[in-house]
């Protein structure tokens, strides 16, 4: 929090929080990211952990893509 509260320190954390909004952090990314790690569990899961875990992925990217639309639009104010 030190660090963040130096005006030239929390200028470039944002500039660089904005760039990773437009390259990395993507809705697209994130869900890609998510898809990956569920195939990681799907063979160990039974048929019915599995439907679970695709339901609870969808609950998921919903949050993502609000959480970041969010972030986008609270860093487009400062």
């Amino acid at each position: 929090r030190r660090v963040i509260a130096q005006p030239e320190y929390r200028a470039a954390y944002l500039d660089r929080y904005r760039e990773l909004t437009t390259t990395l952090l993507t809705d697209a990314w994130l869900d890609d990211r998510i898809e990956r790690l569920s195939e990681q569990l799907e063979p160990e899961l039974s048929r019915t952990d599995a439907t679970r875990l695709e339901s609870a992925n969808a609950e998921v990217e919903r949050f993502v893509h609000a959480r970041s639309a969010f972030v986008v639009e609270e860093l487009a104010g400062m």
